[in-house]
């Protein structure tokens, strides 16, 4: 009769029992995904593997979810690229292969990942984001970009493309994203150029005025970044919910046609223009009303002039620094004309402040003692009342305005 042989544990095994148990716990998680599905000769069946890892996600929370997804990438960095893919997750839910709730686990602990800086934004190729169509992934994945940067623009532009119409507008309106957004706006004016270049000019070379439209931008690294007309239309609502106004990064976002954009241009100073005409009269014109007539003059060029021909033929490109000089200073001048008519607490404010400076010059000059000391009290009134109105102001700005 012989003796049982005794096995001694592998380096790996000795390793994996030194652990703490939760670690362990992960690390035989992680093992049995990798495993699932292995097919010898043949390509894994992927299916199995995407059905595993859902199983094994729920097995714990959040921070569970999240250190078993960075396991994973770092395991197989091209888990990606090849059985871990949006569209495959989809699918798989569709056909009934894993529930709703075990690909809300995979987003969520990707997710997680990425907040914790457990894996970075590098390793998650922005097509899958795009293609997961979920707000929560997509603000993780573009909370951590450096959108200084061209490439890391490109990827938040290509991973925000992927929400639908009423994820667009939630999303804007969010004010966890508000932030984001103000980012996101701001870096398509840093890259301008860039972005514009992205479209497509097409120039008619027939008898006339030549004729030239932008198209949606196109990504050339990964899939074609494309906005959807719904897509567009939510964006521009959700905008102009906001304050009213677009301003330069909001009109190349909502509108990347040009004529579309100049067109918004003017609108917003027709609409400015009306608006002061109602508080300083309408029967001078004012700074907004000429700047409607120019954002017009501006349209009509995009469209096509002998002049603009000449400087195309020049290998000039007046089209679009038109296009930019034109939303460019919407920007700047816009938000004044829009403070000044809709906050009429603040112009009452610096009317105040204003009438109250010309006392002061007033009780300078006084050699009476009774005028100057009725000078000082009339004086002291507008103040109060200036400074009421401001903090009124500062009340509503405080409760619109989200803590960080």
């Amino acid at each position: 009769m012989s003796l049982p042989v005794e096995r001694s544990n592998t380096p790996a095994q000795t390793a994996m029992l030194d652990l703490p148990q939760h670690l362990r716990a992960q690390q035989q998680a992680a093992d049995r995904v990798m495993n699932a599905g292995v097919r010898w000769l043949i390509k894994d069946d992927y299916e199995a593997r995407v059905d595993v890892f859902g199983e094994e996600l729920l097995k714990g929370d959040k921070s569970y979810q999240g250190k078993l997804v960075a396991e994973i990438v770092e395991r197989d960095p091209g888990a990606f690229k090849s059985w871990l893919q949006g569209g495959r997750m989809d699918s798989l839910v569709d056909g009934d292969r894993i529930s709703p709730t075990e690909r809300r686990a995979m987003l969520d602990g990707l997710g997680t990942a990425l907040q914790s800086g457990q894996i970075e934004r590098s390793q998650v190729p922005s097509g899958f984001v795009r293609d997961s169509h979920d707000p929560a992934l997509t603000g993780a994945y573009m909370g951590g970009l450096n959108l200084d940067d061209r490439d890391d623009f490109g990827r938040a532009l290509d991973a925000f493309s992927g929400l639908g119409p009423d994820d667009l507008r939630s999303f804007i309106a969010d004010p966890q994203h508000r932030t984001q957004m103000l980012d996101l706006t701001l870096a398509v004016q840093r890259h301008q150029d860039w972005y514009e270049r992205q479209s497509i000019d097409t120039v008619s070379t027939g008898a006339g005025a030549a004729r030239a439209r932008a198209w949606p931008v196109e990504m050339k690294k990964e899939a074609p970044l494309q906005f959807s007309k719904e897509q567009l239309a939510a964006m521009r609502g959700a905008f102009r919910d906001d304050n009213g106004l677009m301003t330069n990064g909001e009109l190349l976002l909502a509108y990347p046609d040009r004529l579309e954009r100049n067109e918004q241009v003017t609108h917003q100073y027709h609409e400015l223009s009306a608006q002061m005409g109602g508080i300083v009269g309408a029967d001078n014109a004012h700074w907004a009303t000429f700047a409607q007539w120019a954002s017009d003059e501006v349209g009509r060029n995009l469209k096509g002039t002998p002049g603009i021909a000449a400087g195309e033929f020049a290998l000039g490109n007046p089209r679009y620094w038109l296009s930019v000089g034109n939303s460019r200073l919407i920007s700047d001048i816009g938000p004044g004309f829009r403070h000044f008519v809709e906050k009429l607490d603040m112009k009452n404010a610096f009317k105040a402040y204003c009438d109250a400076m010309q006392l002061k010059d007033k009780e300078d000059a006084a050699t009476d003692p009774a005028q100057r000391e009725a000078l000082v009290g009339q004086r002291g009134q507008l103040m109060l009342y200036a400074n009421l109105l401001v903090g009124l102001q500062e009340q509503h700005r405080s409760t619109t305005i989200p803590l960080k």
